[in-house]
């Protein structure tokens, strides 16, 4: 077991303002003591995690400061969602859901994977649209996205959020968008250094302009909404304007903020 003094944990914190309790101590989870006044005990193996026990008046100090949020972020494709997503989850020490998400909903419900993943990515079609199935698969994405609402130190990147969590306070909803054209041009990119292909430059043009209509029709039939309405997000920003590391940092610096804190309240 490892003790800190409560002064170095502050100090720590002072040195690290984006980075949230647990990971400035790096640990799964920190538990709050009545009983501790002045040090910080570091545990390295508890069922297998390592966590940490603070004095409840540090916890909440850093639960508060610290911007325990919810990030939502929506992004057209090619306009470096995922990258920024996963930095962002990194700098914070937050946890990135993605894929994870579907996997967790199918095992819990006992659904097909494959089927839930093609109704998170695209609007059913017109025989989708009529199937109790298919209304089934998205009813349980539904519940699943609403569940996120009790989770704070989470970075979302699954469509329907930034509707189904407009009302959670701690939730900050982001949109990071582009150009047509530097879209297409960060896709091919991309899926040269992944693939070691260049891909058509014209057939790289279509797949972005389908991608963006599958996810506007997705977000028609499921909410009736625009996903393109400002009114849906806190924070919108072009990304072909700035730097990846530079969209982090506001986003960073924004989940800060006191108004985006945990509280009883928001999770009610």
């Amino acid at each position: 077991m490892t003790r800190l003094a409560r002064a170095a944990v502050e100090a720590l914190m002072d040195g690290r303002p984006d980075a949230t309790l647990e990971a400035a101590l790096e640990v799964f989870e920190v538990f709050a003591s009545g009983s501790l006044t002045d040090e910080v005990y570091i545990l390295d193996d508890v069922g297998g995690k390592r966590i940490a026990i603070a004095p409840t008046t540090l916890k909440e100090k850093y639960r508060r400061g610290g911007g325990m949020a919810l990030i939502v972020i929506s992004h057209q494709m090619g306009a470096g969602g995922p990258e920024i997503g996963m930095a962002l989850a990194q700098r914070l020490g937050y946890r990135y859901v993605n894929q994870e998400l579907l996997l967790d909903a199918a095992r819990r419900y006992g659904l097909a994977e494959e089927r839930l993943s093609h109704l998170d990515e695209s609007k059913p079609t017109l025989f989708e649209r009529f199937d109790t199935e298919t209304r089934q698969h998205i009813t349980v994405l539904q519940a699943t996205l609403l569940e996120l609402a009790e989770l704070d130190n989470a970075v979302l990147m699954r469509g329907g959020g930034q509707w189904l969590l407009r009302g959670v306070p701690h939730a900050l909803r982001a949109r990071l968008v582009a150009s047509f054209e530097h879209r297409v041009k960060q896709w091919v990119r991309r899926t040269a250094e992944m693939t070691g292909e260049t891909p058509n430059q014209r057939a790289a043009a279509d797949f972005v302009r389908r991608d963006d209509a599958e996810k506007a029709g997705r977000m028609r039939y499921l909410y009736e909404v625009d996903i393109a309405d400002p009114t849906l997000y806190e924070l919108i920003v072009n990304t072909e304007k700035l730097p990846y590391d530079a969209v982090v940092e506001m986003l960073a610096g924004v989940v800060r903020r006191p108004e985006l804190a945990t509280t009883d309240a928001g999770r009610a």
